[in-house]
């Protein structure tokens, strides 16, 4: 095991006293708790049972375990307790506190064989609740106050609300407790706190250095401009009566009197105001920047500069009478959910955190006994991510907090407190460390090795956060400690990307994308970036170079996660995207949801139609389209299916109904997990994603989705319910977990998902995303503070946020502001080896923090980031504590590109759906079979071959299709490819999607092509039909590769070969394709071994051209074409 650094040893070795340990990023905190904890072993002679370690997540809780493990059994002398490991309370805060509540379920007031709810059944349960408080008829009171409630806010917020208050029921049910009981007390904190922040927050801007420099501004030009017969001399006059009090008046009601005066003369003016006559030199465009910053600045928060909250003031009165409602509201909504609960046998996740603090809370002789007396030592993980309940069961196991006690020892950094959403709260950490210190009279370690990243990624990290971590006013912000690299002998680099700005923020996205994977191409095919560790984290012997693997993308959100795919693939690059949001819209969920619905309901024609499209079933829309012809129009499209099998006993739709019929018959008397695994075991569906590019996440969540079956105790009717809320809900829940390093491709996941993990190589894009912040209508932060919107009766009922909300809804956004700085650390502390950052030059860089608007702004000012630099094409950077100059590399093209790089997406092609007839003649080799293969000859796509007459360009069609692809920046190549992919039968919003494209229009578009395009003569008549057949064949003696777009078979049992077009269909364009259309029906033909009749389909006009093949003019063209590439010694176009 490593050896202790100085600090390590100093936290690790020091059982005398409480501690709170800082710990950085990469600086060893797992080794640290799990050499405390064996130190208490040895030097203490403490007990294993004596000892909680509580952390955050399974997979912590899970290495430190084992780690523990081999270390006992490494040391001879502690080899007796190598049993009483197993029963070592390591654990999860949830998992402790599910352990409390069976073993005291009775002092709890519970069942001890309780259930953990997955969000699956939470959802539907709080649905259930809903509905039975908004359609089931209550007591009179209760009633009324639905009512009252429902005048004001829609049942769409009701909700919002309910799911709020009950996330945070501990504040809520004393709330509304109080407030009942004793309004007054509630009235007077609302005033108290309200005061007090408006004088704070005019405190900060009395005190800002650029909020009085505009002020001296100002004072300086209405000394020197007195009059008034200019509308800027005048705004000077109204605004010079201000400046003094402001300036120096120190007692804060001068101030607040002065403010709402100030603002009022900030709306009243507009820019662009004065003569230029009346000023001299630059002076009028000084008094008019000022204005408009100071505006800027004033309107900002003119809200809470001039915020108030008055006991007698009508709406306050109605905000009160407004919330007396819903807290009787609220008391129904958690009487239904906890009665759900009850019925169930079962406890969420915050219910574990809730019953244990209610029971700690109500019992101390239980705690005393079982708990205080039982655990010597408390070592907590992860510190800045715990919330006020689980600090409170912590302090209520040391018992009195106000004596020096040596039992708490807690390891956290503040920097990557990142889970502000799921209410953690850095504050707690910074409340803990006090206590630490001054009632417990422990001591604080901040560790200050960094053992991850190589000096230039350290360097960098430095370098930006002493800048953006500087502030420690607020209980929110912490400054920023400096890391020292252990790996002072490896060289790492840092580059900034700067895309093109584009006309939008779609096409500014799409070009940084794609300067992203040229730069993710050219690294790993130029093979400069070396790579010193391996994955597992083992020391290489010698560097290698980097590889897709080592490569992660860290986005903020998955908003843009399309088009960050789109260009990877686009440029050939392998890619895995982890686990994130969306598990309930991923395709093979959605198909699952199809299957189980139509067992549930043959009646439903729609989900029929996703199941028989699905890879578990694999039949075409034309195959449907024959189904649906063939019945009645009254029957059902499953009756319709089973008329076409009576029909046609050897078809797939006769397979397909087959099966259909087997699960409906099991769907009645097997559990949703059995009928499932039924479905997926008969369907082959594992056989058919294994040959599928991405099939393994596939596979995996339908492997989820089978855990939630076998979790669920619902019927079937239950689950498709559930599973229906959740897709409909948008639920957020991740997708299923693949092994990741196995594999050899890029990995994009969130900054929030990456927190824990390292990766050689790091990419950081989407700087210039501006940052936004969140905020509820509805917040309560304490028993004595709830804000809400509301409709104000005395303004014409224009919703109005209550004094209360105002102020919360500011102290959320500055925790927040401080959040996203700490986003962007964890993401840069990914990196050990090199760190790429990119985004687009701000048009106006901030010349002050406060004024930055994105992490580029951040970046850039702190790197002061300029015209000169970016022409350099570095800038360079002196860490802090260093006299080392580090180079940033800043890059506006990716570099060298490889030139046999690929740049179109593959296609996958589904060789199932093509008859056996079609691919044989193909045997496969015996085993041990020696295959001789000849020296490859040049192949040539044949669509490269066109016509060799001159002529005139062809003019852009202008269909509403290409004039929609073209004002979204599509190229011919690109629009092509759409088109393709959903005349293959893919949704069209899908297919945009991966293409960084959201136009619901377009998509709309698309899909009235292809409609139109189903509806015509050849798609809607035939028999069989098959996509995207590939094809290589000997034509006019030379070798030709290619894809055909659509074989079908009309219903006179004739073939057709289909290809699209986009383009105009003009006489020049027809003929251009006379090579193709013949190499690929001389394809066909040979594929079928029957006649083809080849056609072109233009699918912006929706027009069908029969195509005569001139032999003797195709194989001049081709021999023409071939003279020409060898006169001019270009090579032939290989595929």
């Amino acid at each position: 095991m490593k050896p202790l650094t100085e600090r390590q040893a100093e936290a690790a070795l020091n059982h005398d006293q409480s501690l709170c340990v800082v710990a950085g990023a990469g600086t060893g905190k797992t080794h640290l708790l799990v050499q405390k904890y064996l130190d208490l072993l040895e030097s203490r002679g403490v007990a294993v049972g004596e000892i909680l370690a509580l952390t955050f997540t399974e997979k912590a809780a899970a290495e430190m375990k084992g780690r523990i493990r081999e270390a006992v059994i490494a040391k001879e002398e502690l080899s007796e307790i190598h049993d009483d490991l197993n029963f070592a309370q390591i654990s999860t805060f949830h998992s402790f506190c599910a352990q409390v509540l069976r073993e005291f379920s009775i002092e709890a007031g519970i069942n001890p064989g309780f259930t953990v709810l997955d969000d699956l059944t939470l959802k539907t349960i709080r649905e259930d609740a809903i509905r039975e408080l908004l359609y089931t008829e209550a007591g009179e009171e209760e009633n009324t106050s639905l009512i009252s409630v429902l005048r004001l806010i829609t049942p769409g917020e009701l909700r919002s609300h309910l799911e709020t208050l009950d996330e945070e029921r501990e504040f809520a049910e004393e709330f509304f407790r109080l407030l009942e009981k004793d309004e007054d007390q509630v009235l007077a904190a609302w005033q108290a706190s309200v005061t007090a922040y408006r004088r704070q927050t005019i405190r900060e801007y009395t005190g800002s250095r650029v909020f009085q420099a505009h002020l001296r501004t100002l004072a300086d030009l209405a000394r020197r401009y007195p009059g008034t017969h200019d509308p800027a001399m005048q705004y000077l006059r109204e605004i010079e009566s201000c400046i003094p009090d402001i300036t120096t008046a120190p007692d804060p009601e001068i101030s607040e009197a002065v403010f709402p005066g100030l603002i009022r003369i900030h709306q009243q003016f507009r820019a662009g105001f004065g003569q230029k006559k009346n000023w001299e030199a630059e002076d009028l465009v000084l008094v008019r920047e000022t204005f408009r910053r100071l505006k800027t600045m004033l309107l900002e928060h003119a809200d809470l500069l001039t915020i108030s909250c008055l006991p007698d003031d009508p709406f306050t009165q109605a905000t009160v009478a407004f919330q007396k409602d819903l807290g009787r509201v609220f008391q129904l909504y958690t009487g239904s959910l906890d009665a759900a609960k009850k019925r169930m046998n079962g406890l969420d996740f915050t219910d574990l955190i809730r019953y244990t603090n209610r029971l700690f809370n109500e019992n101390d002789l239980l705690v005393e006994k079982h708990f205080r007396q039982r655990f010597r030592y408390i070592l907590v993980d992860e510190y800045q991510d715990t919330d006020p309940i689980q600090s409170s069961i912590i302090q209520r196991i040391i018992g009195d907090t106000t004596v020096q006690s040596d039992r708490l020892f807690i390891v956290g950094d503040p920097k990557q407190s990142i889970y502000l959403f799921r209410r953690a709260d850095v504050t707690q950490f910074a409340d803990t460390r006090t206590l630490i210190k001054a009632n417990l009279l422990g001591s604080e370690v901040a560790l200050d090795r960094n053992f991850r990243s190589t000096p230039e990624v350290m360097g960098f990290v430095n370098y930006l956060f002493s800048n953006l971590m500087q502030e420690s006013e607020k209980p929110w912000e912490f400054p920023y400690q400096l890391l020292e690299t252990e790996r002072r002998e490896e060289t790492g680099s840092i580059t900034l990307l700067l895309a093109d700005s584009g006309e939008d923020a779609l096409e500014t996205t799409r070009n940084e994308a794609e300067l992203v994977a040229q730069k993710i191409l050219s690294l790993v095919s130029s093979e400069a970036m070396p790579i010193y560790w391996s994955m597992d984290g083992t020391k290489l012997a010698s560097t290698r170079p980097a590889g897709y693997g080592d490569i992660a993308i860290l986005i903020e959100r998955r908003t843009k996660l399309p088009i960050f795919e789109w260009a990877l693939r686009k440029h050939g690059i392998p890619l895995t995207i982890h686990a994130g949001t969306g598990f309930y819209q991923q395709q093979e969920v959605l198909d699952v949801f199809s299957i189980l619905s139509f067992l549930l309901n043959e009646a439903d024609d729609l989900a029929l139609f996703g199941a028989l499209r699905s890879p578990f079933i694999g039949l075409s829309d034309a195959d449907i389209f024959s189904i649906r012809e063939l019945g009645s129009r009254y029957q059902s499209l499953f009756a319709s299916c089973a008329a076409y099998a009576r029909a046609y006993p050897e078809s797939g739709c006769a397979d397909a109904h087959r099966l259909l019929s087997q699960w409906k018959a099991a769907a009645g008397r097997l559990e949703p997990v059995d009928l499932l695994s039924l479905i997926t075991r008969e369907s082959g569906i594992h056989a058919v994603y294994a040959g599928i590019p991405g099939g393994e996440k596939a596979v995996a969540n339908i492997e989820k989705i089978l855990q939630k079956a076998r979790g669920s105790r619902s019927n079937l009717s239950e689950f498709v319910r559930m599973i229906n809320l959740a897709i409909s809900g948008e639920s957020d829940e991740a997708g299923a977990q693949i092994d990741l390093c196995s594999q050899n491709a890029v990995l994009i996941m969130t900054v929030h998902a990456s927190k824990g993990l390292e990766f050689p190589v790091v990419v950081v894009p989407e700087l210039n995303q501006t940052i936004s912040y969140t905020g509820k209508s509805l917040m309560i932060a304490d028993p004595l503070h709830l804000g809400v919107t509301l409709p104000d009766t005395g303004d014409q009922f224009r919703r109005k946020k209550t004094p209360v909300l105002t102020m919360l809804q500011d102290i959320h956004r500055r925790k927040e502001a401080a959040e996203r700085r700490r986003l962007l650390y964890v993401a840069t502390t990914r990196a050990k080896d090199h760190l790429i950052l990119s985004g687009v030059v701000p048009d106006e860089p901030a010349v002050d923090l406060s004024a930055c608007r994105s992490r580029m702004d951040w970046i850039a000012c702190s790197l002061d980031l300029g015209e000169e630099s970016i022409r350099k094409r570095c800038c360079m950077i002196t860490p802090p504590g260093s006299s080392r100059q580090l180079p940033v590399a800043l890059c506006r093209e990716p570099g060298p590109l490889p030139s046999h790089s690929t740049i179109t997406e593959p296609v996958p092609i589904d060789i199932s759906s093509i008859p056996a007839r079609i691919l044989a003649g193909t045997p496969e080799p015996e085993a041990g079979a020696v295959i001789e293969v000849e020296q490859e000859k040049p192949r040539y796509a044949a669509s490269r071959i066109t016509s060799d007459a001159p002529g005139p360009r062809l003019r852009a069609d202008p269909s509403w299709i290409n004039a929609r692809a073209r004002s979204k920046g599509l190229g011919a190549a690109e629009r092509g490819t759409i088109l393709h992919e959903v005349f293959e039968g893919k949704t069209a919003e899908n297919v945009l999607k991966r293409h960084g494209i959201s136009d619901s229009a377009y998509a709309a578009e698309l899909e009235s092509a292809y409609a139109a395009f189903c509806r015509s003569a050849i798609i809607a008549g035939c028999r069989e039909e098959h996509c995207e057949v590939p094809f290589s064949t000997i034509a006019y003696g030379v070798h030709f590769t290619g894809t055909i777009d659509r074989l079908v078979k009309q219903h006179d049992t004739t073939w057709v070969l289909i290809d699209y077009k986009t383009g105009g269909c003009t006489d020049k364009a027809i003929d251009s394709y006379q090579v193709q259309m013949a190499v690929y029906r001389h394809a066909a033909e040979a594929i079928i071994g029957e006649p083809v009749t080849p056609y072109l389909y233009f699918a912006d006009s929706n027009r069908w051209i029969l195509i005569t093949i001139d032999e003797d003019e195709v194989e001049r063209r081709i021999r023409r074409h071939l003279e020409r590439e060898e006169l001019s010694g270009k090579r032939p176009h290989l595929i």
